[in-house]
């Protein structure tokens, strides 16, 4: 009995570490929270050409809202991002869902970006370029990534140089993943300690 008590406390550790190193780092990450049609999206910073919409050439993909990029403002240039505290050579990845308005090819280029810091000094980026990939339906994009060593804090933006063609985003996530159990690999450690917990109990009654 304490045997399995044990166990059972040192998974229940295991998924809850699991769970607490997975957490989203961005605040509101929907763009929910904000103050209205064409505004800013509380916790983000940016451009004045990017604003959040409750329709934009469709709905949010979840939600009530999505931020649009104006492109025929501030000549389709700027961005829109986060920071965000983390530690120091850790991998991160980073994703956001997004599409544009498809009247015709896109100029300019839509870009995923994460700048690293200590204080206020800047120590290195890692960015992808992603205006191929953008499309009338919502897409899935992703950014992985380490952060350098000395690292504090994160900037996570998407920006845009010269685009022609209104961008929406929605959903983003940026999640730190050293470390962190693959679903297999836990159950197989569960899976392990059962066995375990039976040969100590066979063990005992014979």
């Amino acid at each position: 009995m304490r045997n399995r008590t044990i166990f059972l406390t040192f998974l229940v550790l295991i998924m809850g570490f699991a769970a607490t190193a997975q957490a989203n780092l961005l605040q509101n990450p929907g763009f929910e929270d904000n103050g209205g049609d064409e505004t800013s999206a509380d916790w983000w910073a940016g451009t004045s050409n990017a604003k959040v919409k409750a329709d934009m050439d469709g709905p949010p993909r979840t939600g009530d809202w999505q931020m649009a990029v104006i492109s025929w403002e501030l000549g389709g240039t700027g961005n829109f991002y986060q920071d965000v505290t983390v530690g120091e050579s850790t991998d991160y990845v980073y994703t956001m869902w997004a599409r544009r308005a498809t009247w015709g090819g896109l100029s300019g280029s839509y870009g995923m970006k994460v700048e690293w810091y200590a204080g206020v000094t800047l120590l290195g980026s890692a960015s992808e370029d992603i205006s191929a990939g953008l499309a009338a339906d919502w897409q899935e994009f992703s950014l992985s990534a380490t952060s350098a060593a000395d690292c504090d804090s994160a900037r996570v933006i998407i920006e845009f140089v010269g685009v022609d063609k209104v961008g929406m985003f929605d959903d983003a996530s940026f999640l730190a993943s050293t470390g962190v159990p693959e679903p297999a690999t836990m159950a197989l450690l569960g899976m392990g300690g059962l066995a375990l917990l039976r040969r100590r109990k066979a063990s005992s009654i014979s």
